[in-house]
């Protein structure tokens, strides 16, 4: 997906333009950021206070920084299905801006459920969202040595923050010094936004242009009409529809939609259609242990990427045998010549290494040298019968499972697929059990209990209760905050791309925080 970080006729990031003659605003002559204003309210960024005003002196509240803020990085309204905030209405202006920095980690809140949008926001505390929106996390010693007056006044947590933004020039103070428990005015806040546009160091980010990273999405009994409606709703530009599978009765068996594929021909969406097993480990065997079956099904696929004209081909084949190992290399290989004579992608799908039997027929570091991409499946860390109630996928658990491939696996060769569902786990004293649930199904069993979400920082996703009779029920959600931790956590390390398993499993809301979170996670403000 390509795309540039601009808005707006002359984009949303250029050369800080000229003064206009005739100001959008009456009373703002005498302000020192008059030029500020002007240029910030032609990007699109800062509007009136309504009359043709600016009340350039007066404080700005923290939803209104914050909105401003997440103008200026491009970044999308989220319409968040699970609140964080008490006091946030979904009905607000601002709902959709403040969970967008929240998701980002920009925003945290103030407490532990409130997010006090419309307290005017201080001075100590606009650098901090600032210092945090540039991924200066406060690096900086504590004690370092500010220039200002008055700098045993600012608050000892957002000492580091102050300290990581003055290599910038951003906030500089006055003869008073840093004034942090002042609240932060209007014209203060433009002047602050222009400087960091017009930074050499920080311009150069907002300017360039995008990168490309694959986003893929899996269908999974679906018809068609409701997946296309869903895909062109998102974020994807290849699709992987489950077409092929080997087979019991029929050998090879074919699935096409001649639907889809119609309108993902026409639409320009790339198809990567899924060879699956159905899991069914004994035909896997079969077919992989056997020189001339092997053999006859990659001739078959290229067969069917030929005629159809298919972009490529996604294999996930679950449940395979330890001993069928070599034989899982050998078709790969074999599927990857004659899938690249044909100039088709062959994408395969593992599970993360976790020295157990369900991964030991994947040779990851051959898979990775034959096939274009290595897709790997970031969940069911707690599946349905296991011993213990859990996340599908928590962020140190997929961090560790990330960086055992990238032992093995180029990172351009990587997609990390995240999952579009969690479980609903009974308590029970005989033991626990899971119910499977899609985002959807998940948000209205949280609406229907009011059960509490509370974030954990450290898995990277909010844990909710609730008790039907006697029974304690779990769940560890899955929404466009823990979503989004996953896909910047998996960025950082120069991944290709994402899949999502599986599309029409989502809520419509986390489409917007992984865009978001796959444009942020672009900048790179220390190079």
């Amino acid at each position: 997906m390509l795309f540039v970080i601009c808005s707006g006729t002359a984009g949303l990031f250029p050369e800080l333009a000229a003064a206009q003659s005739d100001p959008p605003f009456g009373d703002i002559s005498n302000s020192f950021a008059k030029d500020e204003i002007i240029d910030l309210y032609e990007r699109g960024i800062v509007t009136g206070t309504g009359n043709h005003t600016f009340e350039p002196k007066k404080p700005i509240a923290r939803a209104e920084f914050i909105a401003l803020l997440m103008r200026m990085f491009g970044m999308e309204p989220v319409n968040a299905a699970v609140p964080a905030f008490s006091d946030v209405p979904a009905n607000a202006w601002y709902y959709g801006w403040i969970y967008a920095a929240l998701h980002l980690n920009i925003a945290n809140g103030t407490g532990e459920n409130t997010a006090s949008p419309m307290k005017p926001i201080t001075r100590q505390e606009a650098a901090a969202l600032v210092a945090r929106a540039l991924k200066q996390d406060g690096g900086q010693p504590a004690n370092d040595n500010l220039p200002f007056a008055d700098a045993d006044n600012i608050s000892s947590w957002a000492k580091p923050l102050v300290a990581s933004i003055r290599q910038f020039d951003l906030m500089s103070g006055d003869e008073s010094g840093f004034r942090p428990h002042d609240p932060i005015t209007r014209e203060e806040t433009a002047a602050v936004l222009s400087r960091i546009l017009r930074h050499p160091r920080l311009k150069t980010q907002f300017d360039r242009e995008a990168g490309s990273m694959l986003q893929i999405g899996w269908q999974y009994n679906e018809p068609a009409e409701q997946f296309i409606r869903r895909v062109e709703q998102s974020n994807l530009d290849v699709i992987s529809p489950r077409w092929f599978f080997l087979d019991r009765n029929e050998w090879f068996r074919e699935e096409t939609d001649q639907t889809l594929y119609a309108w993902a021909k026409q639409s320009g969406m790339e198809i990567w259609a899924m060879l699956g097993n159905r899991s069914d480990a004994e035909l896997t065997h079969d077919m992989l242990s056997d020189d001339e079956r092997r053999a006859a099904l990659v001739r078959t696929i290229a067969d069917r990427v030929q005629s159809y004209g298919l972009d490529g081909i996604n294999v996930d084949f679950e449940n395979v045998a330890p001993a069928d190992r070599t034989g899982m290399t050998a078709f790969i290989r074999e599927l990857a010549e004659a899938l690249h004579a044909l100039q088709a992608t062959l994408s395969v799908n593992v599970s993360p290494d976790l020295g157990s039997d369900w991964t030991a027929a994947f040779d990851y570091q051959a898979l990775g040298e034959a096939a274009d991409y290595i897709v790997l499946m970031g969940y069911d860390e707690h599946w349905n019968g296991a011993p213990s109630a859990g996340s599908v996928s928590s962020l140190p658990w997929l961090r560790q499972g990330i960086e055992t491939l990238l032992g093995n696996v180029s990172a351009g060769k990587t997609i990390l697929a995240l999952p579009f569902y969690t479980r609903d786990w009974a308590l029970q004293p005989e033991g626990v059990k899971a119910t499977d649930m899609t985002l959807e199904g998940q948000n209205e069993l949280m609406r229907a209990t009011r059960a509490k979400s509370v974030w954990n920082s450290t898995l990277g996703q909010y844990v909710a209760g609730y008790k039907v009779g006697s029974v304690e029920h779990r769940l560890w959600l899955e929404d466009g905050r823990s979503l989004s931790a996953k896909s910047a956590m998996a960025s950082e390390y120069g991944i290709a791309g994402f899949a999502y398993w599986h599309v029409g499993a989502e809520s419509p809301d986390i489409w917007a925080s992984l865009k978001n979170a796959e444009r942020y996670a672009l900048f790179r403000f220390g190079e």
